[in-house]
């Protein structure tokens, strides 16, 4: 259910650092040998900024650059590394520049995270929540002046050209992973403002094993450290934290740091004109141009991410060829199982502030596969064209396929021409958006519409070829990311007979009937078409203007009453995941989110929005939802520890770890969903509380949402920027000490992670000339700082239901209150609607 999954895990593996670190784990003894490096334009001779690529990426050690090293110290603001006593090599110069370096010996890590939350990130991994390690070897990599910094204090070493052949191969192989990064600084004019300074260090030999620490000034988070880990066959990449050094801290944020040669806002991509050739069941051969605008001037590189499976065979800017370097670094990792990579287009001279590029990249590769009958997997492989992240563009896309498919894909078609034994059609979005995609199957068509908007369904014969191998969702609520099944721990469906295309005229039926509610709610649909297509596997995605909707959904109920699902999984594929993907329309296809700490907000929006259409059906299943949602949190993983450790909304896919492996989604969609829970329902007390009505509060938080809709159409949104749209509507009975603020929710919900328990005790209710109760509410299982609005209602008699007597504000553990309550009231309650995300 994520929107556009693929491509988000893309940007975040760009922005957390390691295009390639966990290529390779560290290899003290020794490795595989380097490979040799390609390049896509073998025929014609290499530039000064290839050759340079190269022996940045083959750097091995200097025998005469060999010293003796003994208590030396490289700090980068939080970042402390100390090199008791040992040998230090460092690689040959490149280009006059000094670039690497191999330790081994003894050697002593330090950082103290800034923040509880980073705090408890790493303390999931290591028990501590300070990285004070022991270290024997470590690879160094940078750009600033370790070298001059370090070569003061150093001594020849007596054993040089023995370490320096001991480690070669060792060096070789590292020297490729932060090889582009490098080559950015070395031929790039930087603004005198601009302060470029990275390391990247790769340790071992510790407690912890090998582990990359990486400061890097020109990232929005300077300090990262993460581990390459395994759980059973899978590997995943720990980030242990990761936060903005001291420096920007201190800057309180006001000036945003952001890479003016990576970033989506330096050289945006204001339109595309893709045409594609689909060659079932798994090649395209495509040919893109794309408009893009340079607004920070200096450098010679131009970053894009592109599925690793795809080649590219040609790339121009404005009309002349230009070099193409595909990340050679990473093989055999994690991400090149994901499937993108990066793709850098090297220019002849430094690119100037203002200057447009109309680029063309031609390109071919295997990005589909045969998923079941006449039905594609589309995108399984990585993204299908270049993009440098989420950024709203213009779309042109026309596609070329064999007659007996049905293509559908972003935007409104425009055409469909027959050529011979093949169709071509064209697309073209109805304005910006953030990300294209398409899906090809041999489906049968149903329509509705809703108002001017028409909704499509598509749907083929038959399921996928895996159906009888799909795990029914038992852990994650619903699921974060494509997978394919896994086969050891996969339920085996038992023989049913199903038909997708039963279902396809009530799939377009339930779409529409989201979307009209939604447009009502949140303002008028941004598309003028929406395509649902049957999509393989148990989980769906969304784009603007078209859902890839998992096969489930199109189950009838008896076909699903059939196979083994647990409760809300039928809940799920029956209301939710439909009306889910439909809802990021607007919730991912309008506004979209600011990094990836923000991610969560559309996902819990799109969520929610969901769950507040089926509490108008199904109000029982609604709440067997918030409910599952909430036990979700409280169950534990294999590490034993309940998934509320993984940690808080903001730390985004950091969720999903060799800890939490489903942490993200649970996280995310669970606890998310009832942030946005806590703060409607915190609006209608108030309101009620000012003497207005449920149904009056209920449009104050529909209201502030169609705010933020209206004022980030187009734009990235921030969790603050959420806050600040709630805190303007915010009623005097949810001030917090006075202060019309959210900050409290900020602090101890969105970066918090506890589910707490409410109890009332010492109740004392006294009778004189107005009636008024005393008591002590209590907060446990939760942090001495957290803050919480709670309902507190009144027992009046035995036939009336609750009456809310006010919001009041648990603060710690105890909190000591006085309340007016109605006569007669014989019983207080704390929010007996379980309103506040708690334990039972």
């Amino acid at each position: 259910m994520v929107f556009c999954g693929r491509t988000i895990r893309t940007c975040v593996v760009l922005l957390l650092l390691l295009a390639g670190a966990a290529a390779q784990t560290f290899a003290p003894s020794g490795g595989r040998q380097a490979e040799t490096p390609s390049n896509p334009q073998t025929q014609a001779p290499v530039s000064a900024v290839v050759r340079l690529y190269h022996e940045l990426r083959t750097a091995t050690i200097d025998p005469t650059q060999v010293f003796h090293v003994r208590e030396l110290a490289i700090d980068r603001e939080d970042l402390h590394v100390f090199f008791t006593d040992g040998t230090l090599g460092f690689t040959r110069a490149v280009d006059g520049h000094i670039t690497g370096a191999f330790f081994s010996g003894e050697g002593e890590v330090l950082v103290r995270p800034p923040d509880s939350a980073e705090r408890a990130s790493l303390g999931l991994f290591t028990g501590n929540g300070v990285l004070n390690d022991q270290f024997a070897e470590a690879f160094l990599r940078f750009t600033d002046d370790v070298y001059k910094e370090l070569r003061p204090n150093l001594q020849q070493a007596d054993n040089a050209a023995a370490f320096a052949s001991r480690n070669e191969i060792t060096v070789r192989n590292m020297a490729s992973v932060d090889s582009l990064r490098l080559l950015n600084t070395y031929t790039s004019s930087f603004p005198a403002n601009v302060r470029d300074r990275f390391l990247h260090i790769r340790v071992a030999g510790g407690r912890l094993g090998a582990y990359d620490l990486q400061y890097d000034s020109l990232a929005e988070e300077q300090i990262v450290v993460g581990k390459l880990s395994t759980r059973g066959q899978t590997s995943y990449y720990d980030l242990l934290m990761s936060f903005p050094g001291r420096a920007a801290r201190v800057s309180k944020g006001e000036a945003r740091v952001i890479n003016p040669w990576k970033s989506s806002e330096a050289a945006p991509i204001e339109s595309y004109r893709i045409a594609a050739e689909l060659i079932p069941p798994q090649e395209i051969d495509a040919d893109a141009h794309l408009k893009v605008r340079v607004r920070n001037g200096g450098q010679r590189l131009l970053y894009f991410v592109l599925s690793r499976w795809l080649q590219v065979k040609e790339a121009q800017a404005n009309g002349k060829p230009v070099e193409v370097l595909q990340n050679e670094s990473v093989t055999g990792s994690a991400l090149e199982r994901e499937g993108n990579d990066e793709v850098a287009l090297v220019f002849p001279e430094p690119l100037r502030a203002g200057q447009e590029l109309d680029i063309e990249l031609k390109y071919r590769g295997k990005v589909m596969m045969q998923a079941g009958e006449g039905l594609l997997y589309v995108g399984s492989r990585g993204t299908w064209y270049p993009n440098r992240g989420m950024a709203f563009a213009n779309f042109d896309l026309q596609f070329r396929w064999p007659s007996q498919w049905t293509l559908v894909a972003t935007g409104k078609r425009v055409s469909l021409d027959t050529l011979g034994s093949q169709l071509v059609g064209r697309w073209i979005s109805d304005g910006p958006i953030p990300l294209a995609g398409f899906n090809l199957g041999q489906y049968t068509r149903k329509s509705a519409k809703a108002g001017t908007v028409t909704i499509d369904s598509y749907a083929t014969g038959s399921m996928e070829y895996s159906f009888a191998r799909h795990s029914a969702p038992s852990s994650t609520g619903i699921p974060g990311r494509i997978q394919e099944p896994d086969e050891q721990t996969a339920v085996v469906m038992p023989p049913v007979d199903v038909n997708p295309l039963q279902m396809g005229q009530k799939v377009a039926d339930r779409a529409a009937q989201a979307v009209q509610q939604y447009s009502q709610w949140f303002g008028p649909c941004p598309y003028s078409t929406l395509a649902l297509t049957q999509f393989p596997g148990p989980v769906s995605q969304g784009w603007p203007g078209l859902v890839f909707l998992s096969g489930m959904v199109f189950l009838t109920p008896e076909e699903r009453a059939r196979t083994p699902m647990i409760d809300f999984a039928r809940i799920l594929y029956s209301e939710l995941m439909e009306t889910h993907e439909t809802a990021h329309q607007w919730w991912g296809g309008v506004v979209s989110w600011g990094g990836y700490r923000d991610q969560w907000l559309l996902e819990a929006l799109a969520n929610y929005s969901a769950l507040m259409l089926l509490e108008r059906s199904h109000p029982t299943e609604y709440r067997a939802s918030l409910d599952y949602y909430r036990n979700e949190l409280l169950r534990k993983s294999e590490n034993g520890r309940p998934y509320l450790d993984a940690g808080p909304v903001s730390l985004g896919v950091r969720l999903s770890s060799s800890q939490f492996p489903d942490g993200y989604p649970i996280i995310s969609y669970g606890r998310g969903t009832w942030l946005f829970h806590m703060l409607r329902h915190m609006l209608r007390d108030a309101v009620v509380a000012q003497g207005g009505t449920p149904q009056a509060g209920d449009e104050l938080f529909l209201r502030t949402l169609r705010t933020l809709r209206e004022r980030f159409s187009l734009k990235q949104i921030t969790t603050r920027d959420v806050l600040a749209a709630f805190e303007e509507a915010l009623p005097r009975p949810l001030y917090y000490e006075n202060s019309k603020s959210l900050d409290w929710f900020m602090d101890g919900w969105i970066k918090g992670t506890s589910v707490p328990r409410y109890s009332l005790a010492d109740v004392k209710i006294s009778k004189t000339a107005t009636t008024m109760a005393s008591f002590t509410l209590r907060q446990d299982d939760a942090p001495d700082g957290l803050v919480t609005s709670v309902p507190i209602y009144a027992v009046v008699s035995s036939e009336s239901h609750p009456v809310l007597v006010s919001r009041v504000f648990a603060d710690g553990i105890e909190t000591q209150l006085r309340l007016r309550v109605p006569a007669g009231t014989r019983k207080l309650l704390v929010d007996p609607n379980h309103t506040v995300l708690s334990r039972k």
